[in-house]
This record gives C-alpha cells, structure tokens and sequence, in this order.
C-alpha cells in the first residue's frame, strides 16, 4: 500500500486506519500507525470520530495506548521546536539540521511499538524542554532512537529462525 494510499481520506472522512479501528482489525492498525502522517492520524470522520475514539469504544488498548504516546510525543516535539527556533542562540544553519533530526526522530518513533521504548525517546526528549537544546543533545536522541530500532530489527530476525536452524531473513 502506497504512502497516499495510506493517508487517503474517503467520502465518509475515513483512513486506512480508522476503517481498520471501526473493523476490529487492531494488528493492522498496529502496522499502519507507523506509515501513517500525524494529519491522517488524526483525521476526523464525517460522524466526528477519530482512530483514538473508535479505539477506546471497541476497547482495543495496545491501539489506544500508542495513539496516546504518539500524540503526547508530537506535542512534546511541537514544544521543542518552537523553543529551537525562538532561541537566538542557536544558528540558522543549526537550527536546520535540528529540524530535520527532530522530523527523523518523530518519522522513527512511529516504527516502535513497545510502550517501554517510546517512553525512553520520550524522556529524553522532555529534558530538551527544560535543559538547553543543542545540535548534539538532539543527534544522541537520534542515535538511541536507531539503536533501539536496530534492535527490534535485530530481534525480529532472530524470531524468524526456521525449526532446523536455517535463518529466514524477516520480511521488509
């Protein structure tokens, strides 16, 4: 399924993923939330509901809790932002690439979805709230983001060992 495919919003307001909420295909959502855009995310249906509210009333938790980190994470991140580009101390040219890593960090965090996991990105990031935000803080998140993530990658191979010991890489 394409990158638009996966954010289309129909006639009826729906996404890929709140049709997959509202059907009660809740590993489905698991592996959409991570391809999706915040905006599709959190679309609106024509009957006012989003993913987290059709999440909550069919009672899938696993869903409700991730869409819950996501939304606090791109608030946290929000706060960052605007806290990088108000801060005269910081460069142009610093604040760029302070930009783009966050956008990598909040694009990568997405791919988790291990509470645990996303907590710690999370933590780390809320101390940029309050200590000082620097180009090298941020680029340290980045690399626990990765390493957490080749991890999982890591793990998921060693999953997909055959009964006779034959490895099958895992699929993606």
């Amino acid at each position: 399924m394409s990158i638009t495919a996966i954010n289309h919003v129909n006639n009826n307001g729906y996404t890929a993923l709140t049709w997959a909420v509202a059907n009660g295909y809740e590993r489905v959502c698991e592996l959409l939330i991570p391809k999706m855009s915040n905006e599709a995310i959190n679309q609106v249906t024509n009957n006012g509901e989003t993913a987290l509210s059709i999440a909550t009333n069919k009672g899938f938790k696993n869903v409700c809790d991730l869409l819950h980190k996501i939304d606090g994470f791109q608030k946290l991140v929000d706060g960052i932002n605007d806290k990088v580009a108000t801060n005269i101390a910081i460069n142009v040219k610093d604040k760029a690439i302070i930009k783009d890593t966050i956008e990598n960090i909040v694009n990568n965090i997405k791919v988790l979805n291990n509470i645990t996991d996303i907590d710690k990105i999370t933590a780390s990031m809320q101390k940029l709230i309050v200590d000082k935000s620097t180009k090298f803080k941020i680029m340290t998140i980045e690399n626990q983001l990765n390493e957490i993530i080749d991890n999982h990658n890591i793990n998921d191979d060693v999953s997909m060992l055959s009964g006779d010991n034959t490895f099958v890489p895992a699929a993606g």
